[in-house]
């Protein structure tokens, strides 16, 4: 498993407030100018109890990857960091934060350098309207799990999971105007959706990432062998603040994903519209909502519990790291069940 985080980037001056030439930039900047201890905030590396592991893995920036397996490079006017690949849940939310930590030094490295460019801030899975054509944007978060080939065909099932997974892996979100047009109210609920990225969904599958995004997008690139396995890329999730969404979102895919490599009988009702359902269920935060499968309707709460119910039968009691998943995956549910989404706790 392994994530992707696009960051879109702003200055104070007017003639770079779209950041592209910023981002342009910055990855030859940082070959040219490794990062140094001192370019970082004074207070993580003295809550650091590692500091010589993080001098080795960060310090050293050779092709556009840092010795730790982390990779940051340029891309299609904006710039991108990759995890070091892991199937171990808690190091990924941990090289989550630590890409944070990188990009933050990184930032004020290049904005001590060159004052000429502003103050820089960068943005993580945010939507804005870019200033030239007006037209909103967004930068993703994407997810990268290996899995066998055989599965593939059995990619269905993983649509209502990845469609619901949203009311505790969604981090939340403001919209700038109202969601009811008619209604104009300034009440929570007619600003607050749950996904700022199911918006920008607009189909089940496709090979795109700057356009026609998917809930599944079909890029199949494995870095191993590929007559077995392929690459699951996600691009329909959104970027995650908290260290324990992040884990138990990965986690919980990565279950379901060995429910359909492993589970023969497994099956769940297919949405009769998954987008529509996906982007409905993101301005839903009460979670009454109804979503539509044949001859019936289902809340995301039980499409949820048909995924964790088998996962519990057949996993736990696996390993550590499997129960940890699968037990706080029953507990977020449980929550979300009892108090809803805006008084839930524990998760973004």
């Amino acid at each position: 498993m392994g994530g992707e985080t696009e960051i879109g980037l702003t200055s104070s001056k007017d003639q770079y407030i779209d950041g592209v030439a910023i981002a342009e930039k910055l990855p030859e900047f940082i070959a040219n100018n490794p990062l140094t201890l001192e370019d970082f905030d004074p207070l993580f590396l003295k809550r650091c109890d590692t500091v010589e592991r993080f001098r080795g893995e960060v310090l050293n920036f050779v092709s556009g990857f840092f010795q730790g397996g982390d990779r940051f490079y340029y891309d299609v006017k904006h710039v991108e960091i990759s995890w070091r690949e892991s199937d171990n849940v808690f190091d990924l939310a941990a090289s989550d934060h630590a890409t944070t930590r990188i990009l933050d030094a990184i930032f004020k490295k290049f904005q001590r350098a060159h004052p000429e460019y502003g103050e820089i801030s960068g943005f993580k899975d945010n939507a804005a309207v870019h200033p030239d054509s007006g037209k909103l944007t967004t930068w993703g978060a994407h997810e990268n799990y290996l899995m066998d080939r055989d599965a593939w065909e059995k990619r269905d099932l993983l649509i209502p999971f990845l469609v619901t997974r949203q009311i505790f892996a969604g981090p939340g979100a403001f919209k700038t105007d109202p969601i009811d047009q008619e209604r104009q109210t300034k009440s929570f609920a007619n600003y607050f959706e749950l996904s700022e990225r199911a918006g920008h969904i607009q189909t089940i599958e496709s090979l795109e990432s700057m356009s026609n995004r998917a809930i599944i997008n079909t890029r199949d690139e494995p870095h191993i062998n590929n007559q077995r396995y392929r690459r699951l890329h996600l691009i329909v999730g959104d970027h995650n603040i908290c260290a324990y969404t992040t884990a138990l979102k990965f986690g919980t895919t990565h279950l379901v994903l060995r429910l359909l490599e492993e589970d023969e009988s497994f099956s769940v009702s297919p949405l009769q519209d998954p987008v529509q359902s996906l982007q409905s269920l993101s301005l839903q935060p009460t979670l009454g909502l109804s979503l539509k499968i044949p001859h019936e309707t289902r809340t995301a709460l039980q499409i949820q519990r048909i995924y964790l119910n088998r996962a519990k039968e057949l996993f736990y009691g696996e390993n550590g790291q499997t129960d940890w998943i699968l037990d706080n995956w029953e507990f977020v549910l449980n929550q979300l069940s009892i108090k809803g989404i805006p008084k839930s706790c524990g998760f973004d």
